[in-house]
């Protein structure tokens, strides 16, 4: 059997395990090794670990913190990909484990440096991701979906950008024993693409041509079910305190008499959801099955993450997002192109509460929505899940 190595470089929550963990655990069935080097190891210890599965720490460097530049280049040169002292240390920590491990295939969540380390080296490797982490492999590369097309003053300076990225990384191969890059896109030049998402919510739209789109991966079926008092406009979700403008929804919503409201609130314990809910918006502070709750709402609200909103989708709800960071704002554009929803940052402004009234008010944002998921209606991520599995071991024998 095969030694497989799991390796999740960059990115944090839940999403990341959710998204490869039936993909880990019928490698474990099957009888190969899995060793996940994961960006937060206590999230995959609780969640691997139990599989059998060896779990270590990726390494982390902490660069400026900044908001999500909108083109992968941007990322990488917020994770020092311009600096060739900082590229060349990420590099050799990286490759060190590499080494140290030998896999015999490697599945990478939104690790650029060990894709950039695995060059060469003749190990089979597939990268996974729901679409911002796997760009479209164009130079340079293209830009997140967002209001507008970009200039052409923003695309010439993604190339310099890229240029810049590609002297940097060509600067320390040498030293990490890799091939050289003639463009940021060869780093996926190698790696077999698995794009969790449906192309309705790629981050960069529709691809040409269309790749194979597995849909997501999710676990949905852990919480709390539904406590629907029967009136009013069901409405269920998940929002954190931690994220600006969650509260202000909060708020928004629970002075709405029109709704019947359950929402899973991060970060707060049961006296404030107990102080916080009204007759209409019961807070509870554990999570809720996705699963059944969503199965009798009509209205989502969430972050925008990737997991709740496609389960959202496949539910045929209208959707309210929160966005916490760009790569969120641009599905809650997506959203909004789609006829089914709408983002607010700043729910207590007008704009904010015209959003709100729109979704739980529009009667064709749900027609739009359901019409959306019987389009996705037989799609089984159990056997996705099996399918991407299969594809793992064929790559494993190539």
């Amino acid at each position: 059997m095969a030694r497989v190595l799991y390796a999740w470089e960059l990115g944090a929550g839940m999403g990341h395990i959710e998204k490869v963990w039936k993909i880990l655990a019928e490698l474990r069935r099957r009888g190969h090794e899995v060793i996940a080097v994961a960006r937060d190891h206590e999230l995959a210890e609780r969640r691997f670990g139990p599989l059998g599965i060896v779990v270590r720490p990726a390494p982390k460097f902490f660069m400026k913190v900044i908001p999500t530049p909108a083109t992968y280049a941007g990322m990488l040169a917020v994770q020092g990909w311009t600096q060739p002292a900082a590229l060349v240390a990420a590099a050799m920590h990286w490759k060190a484990i590499v080494d140290e491990i030998r896999p015999d295939f490697a599945l990478v969540d939104h690790g650029p440096t060990v894709l950039l380390v695995l060059r060469g080296g003749g190990v089979p490797t597939a990268v996974l991701g729901s679409g911002w982490s796997i760009p479209p492999l164009s130079s340079p590369l293209p830009r997140l979906m967002m209001n507008g097309v970009a200039s052409e003053k923003e695309v010439a300076a993604t190339a310099v950008l890229e240029r810049g990225i590609v002297r940097c990384v060509n600067s320390v191969t040498k030293s990490i024993g890799v091939p050289p890059l003639e463009v940021v896109a060869d780093l996926f030049a190698e790696a077999t693409p698995f794009l969790l998402t449906f192309p309705e919510l790629d981050h960069y739209g529709r691809r040409r041509p269309e790749p194979t789109y597995w849909g997501p991966q999710m676990l949905l079926n852990r919480g709390r079910g539904p406590t629907w008092s029967g009136t009013g406009r069901r409405l269920a979700g998940y929002l954190k305190t931690s994220v600006p403008g969650a509260l202000a929804l909060v708020e928004a919503i629970r002075q709405r008499s029109d709704i019947d409201g359950l929402l899973y609130l991060a970060g707060a314990d049961s006296a404030t959801c107990a102080a916080l809910s009204s007759p209409t918006l019961t807070l509870v502070p554990e999570p809720l099955d996705l699963d059944a709750v969503l199965a009798d709402a009509e209205v989502l609200i969430s972050h925008a993450g990737m997991g709740t909103v496609s389960a959202g989708m496949l539910h045929g709800c209208a959707q309210l997002v929160v966005p916490a960071h760009l790569e969120q704002h641009v599905v809650g554009v997506l959203l909004s192109r789609l006829g089914v929803g709408g983002a607010v940052t700043a729910p207590d402004s007008d704009a904010g509460r015209s959003t709100i009234d729109a979704v739980m008010g529009d009667a064709s944002l749900l027609v739009a929505a359901r019409v959306l998921a019987a389009r996705h209606a037989g799609f089984d991520q159990a056997a996705a899940a099996l399918a991407i599995t299969d594809e793992c071991e064929a790559l494993i024998g190539r």
